[in-house]
């Protein structure tokens, strides 16, 4: 469950940014719109004012970056020379997670093991970082205009619900896709300097 409140610099003027909700939340808007920022301000990357984050009741906005529990991912989210075993290898190594549940997460988000990162496709790539980020146990996963560069975007986000329902992980996915939000638990469109609540399924 994610509760978050803040002022997001955008142009030289405040976005004001409310968002409420749990498992799959959508902030629609279109590009330029200060949502990159937003989440970035959110995963602690970036300082925004009146900021105040609480993932699960618990207020992280003190935080730095890596102890918020929230993991950032973008289209760029990847080490390139490094296999698709690669970024999964650590967290195995140090039991951070089993190969049962990497398996799952394989299945459920469509992943291709074999080969560097580099000579994947966007999407593929996107797919092996949003695994990684659940496999550390990040409490909130942002992704940002994640949908843009995913084949079948709707079947995506419905292996995303399975996910967050089976192992209490949300996502905040930023798009100017607004088709997408019927598909979300909450979605947030960004309109006239503040989030807009379109939609909000408990």
């Amino acid at each position: 469950m994610i509760d978050i409140t803040m002022k997001v610099r955008v142009n030289q003027s405040d976005l004001r940014v409310e968002l409420r909700g749990r498992g799959i939340i959508g902030l629609l808007g279109p590009n330029g719109s200060g949502k990159t920022r937003a989440l970035r301000c959110i995963a602690g990357l970036l300082e925004c004012k009146d900021s105040h984050i609480l993932l699960n009741g618990v207020d992280v906005s003190g935080q730095p970056a890596g102890k918020r529990g929230i993991v950032y991912v973008s289209p760029n989210s990847y080490f390139q020379e490094l296999t698709v075993y690669d970024h999964f290898d650590t967290l195995l190594k140090n039991k951070v997670t089993a190969y049962e549940e990497l398996g799952s997460l394989k299945e459920a988000l469509g992943i291709d093991y074999s080969g560097k990162m580099k000579f994947k496709s966007t999407g593929q790539r996107v797919r092996v970082a949003v695994a990684v980020a659940v496999l550390s146990h990040a409490s909130l996963v942002l992704l940002d205009e994640v949908p843009a560069v995913i084949s079948e975007p709707e079947k995506f986000i419905m292996s995303l619900m399975g996910i967050s329902s089976s192992r209490g992980t949300d996502f905040l996915i930023a798009t100017n896709q607004a088709n997408l939000a019927v598909l979300m638990n909450a979605a947030y469109e960004i309109a006239d300097g503040q989030t807009r609540e379109l939609r909000n399924v408990h």
